[in-house]
């Protein structure tokens, strides 16, 4: 037993040995190419890279401003809503008011102190319309690159006097 205790056992799990591994050179094992991958040159800022970026950013601020806006123009119709339903409501209160102080046989005693008489009912009113009817256009349309001008024109105006508004 001891023969073979001072070699290495090579048997990969089988149950035979082989005796002559001391006489053979050792095989090794073949080494992996390797090979270098070249650097990735980074990517160059366009301009129209930037100028895309760009009109993204103002899009967005501008869609900020008409949420804004939109958030006031809300607020504001909350308010006269609230303000509407209040006067609608004195309005109620003040015609009653008003049809409670009217005295009927006042007025009729008034009236026929200035000659005035009741109606019978059988007089009648008579309307001609037999006239000629006519129509007649004042102003034409304006042109459609002048219309584009002017509404651009209101739109920047807009925005300016938007943005020049102290804050609240």
């Amino acid at each position: 037993m001891m023969a073979y205790t001072n070699r290495r056992m090579t048997n990969d799990g089988s149950a035979a040995y082989d005796l002559s591994i001391g006489d053979r050179p050792q095989r090794t094992l073949p080494r992996e190419k390797t090979r270098t991958v070249p650097k990735k040159k980074k990517a160059a800022i366009t301009p129209f890279g930037v100028a895309a970026v760009l009109a993204v950013a103002f899009v967005l601020v501008l869609q900020l401003f008409a949420f804004e806006r939109l958030y006031e123009s809300k607020s504001k119709v909350a308010a006269l809503q609230s303000q509407l339903s209040d006067l609608t409501e004195q309005q109620g209160k003040l015609r009653s008011e008003y049809e409670g102080k009217i005295d009927f046989a006042a007025i009729e005693a008034q009236a026929a102190r200035l000659g005035m008489a009741k109606s019978t009912g059988t007089e009648a009113v008579y309307i001609n319309l037999s006239g000629e009817d006519r129509g007649e256009v004042l102003s034409s349309h304006p042109a459609t690159l002048t219309a584009l001008v002017r509404l651009t024109d209101d739109a920047f105006t807009n925005l300016a006097a938007y943005l020049a508004q102290p804050e609240s």
